[in-house]
Formats: structure tokens, C-alpha cells, sequence
């Protein structure tokens, strides 16, 4: 049975899947910034998946700089795996068709991968986190770019931060789309 680990560094979460067979056997999520260090990921890594003594491959994906030698050096230790750092010269299903794939974020292009090994054809892939990004992949299996823009609670942070009176809300499910006063209208935006 092949056991392969993915890591996802994104901006906000770091997120770890263990597949046993194919199979998602357990995972871990951690804010990114908690974690700085080689030892700081062994430790969480050791402790969410002590009962693997064995480890086929590892994977990581990463769009936090200086996140990538660090969790190497801990896996390393737990496995003695070398990972392989997904980056846009990787093998992935797609075509990327832009001047400069490297000054695009690996999310961004694993997304598009998967969401066209999924469909089988093209497809608008939205993904909501720190940032919200929209890529477009064709028909053809090919990335075209998208676009980045402030994620929710960056937005409502912004909108705190650049304005003298609009306060700094918590995100939560309105009822309408139409506010009443200043707060519901600004959680109505988000």
C-alpha cells in the first residue's frame, strides 16, 4: 500500500493529507504562521502521524516563502523521504500558456490541474482564501491566467483600515443582500 503525504502551504493554513491506497487516512491543519521552523513541523507531523512508520512519497505545495526547506528537513527526519516541492515545471495535467508560469502562484495552477482532470474540459476555477483567485482553463486542457483579488477578510480589514468610520466586523451570514445600517451592509458586501 503506497502512503503519500501532501502539504499545502497557503498564506493562512498549513494542511497535511496522509493517503494510504489512494485513500485519505488522516490530516492535519494548522495556522501558517504558528509554524517556523524544521522543528516546530516535525513536531506537529510526529504528532498527528506518529502511527506511520513508513512514508512512499511526499508532495508539498507552497505559496509562503521560506516554508519549502524547513518542511523538507522535517519530513526528512520523520521518513527519511526526500519531498518533491510541486513547482509550475512539475508534471501536472495541464498546459500552461503564459509568459512567466513561475510568477504563478502553484495553488493557482494545482487548482486548474485538478479541476480539469475532474471536468475533462474547461473551466472557470474559483478558490476563496487570504486572496479569492479566478483562473480559466480551456477546452483544451490549457491555463490562460485569471485573477487575484483581496479575499473576505482582507477586504472587511481593508475597508477598517482606510476608512475613519466603517468598524472592523467579524464576517458572519446575513440574511439579505440589502443592509440596514453600516454593519449589516458591510457584511452583506462580504
Amino acid at each position: 500500500m503506497r502512503t503519500v503525504l501532501a502539504l499545502d502551504v497557503g498564506n493562512t493554513q498549513v494542511k497535511a493529507g496522509l493517503y494510504v491506497a489512494g485513500h485519505l487516512a488522516a490530516r492535519l491543519q494548522t495556522p501558517t504562521g504558528r509554524l517556523l521552523n524544521a522543528g516546530q513541523y516535525e513536531g506537529q507531523l510526529r504528532d498527528r502521524f506518529s502511527q506511520w512508520q513508513t512514508l512512499d512519497t511526499c508532495l508539498i505545495a507552497t505559496v509562503v516563502r521560506d516554508t519549502a526547506e524547513p518542511l523538507t528537513a522535517a519530513v526528512g527526519a520523520i521518513w527519511s523521504v526526500a519531498p518533491v516541492v510541486v513547482t509550475p515545471r512539475s508534471n501536472l495535467a495541464i498546459e500552461i500558456n503564459v509568459p512567466h508560469p513561475e510568477g504563478v502562484g502553484i495553488d493557482r495552477l494545482i487548482e486548474a490541474s485538478e479541476a480539469f482532470r475532474i471536468l475533462g474540459s474547461g473551466a472557470v476555477v474559483g478558490a476563496f482564501g487570504s486572496a479569492i483567485t479566478v483562473d480559466l482553463i480551456t477546452d483544451a486542457g490549457t491555463f490562460c491566467g485569471g485573477t487575484i483579488l483581496p479575499g473576505l477578510r482582507a477586504g472587511v480589514r481593508a475597508l477598517h483600515q482606510m476608512t475613519s468610520l466603517l468598524p472592523e466586523i467579524e464576517i458572519e451570514t446575513v440574511a439579505g443582500v440589502l443592509g440596514t445600517d453600516t454593519v449589516s451592509c458591510m457584511r452583506a458586501g462580504s
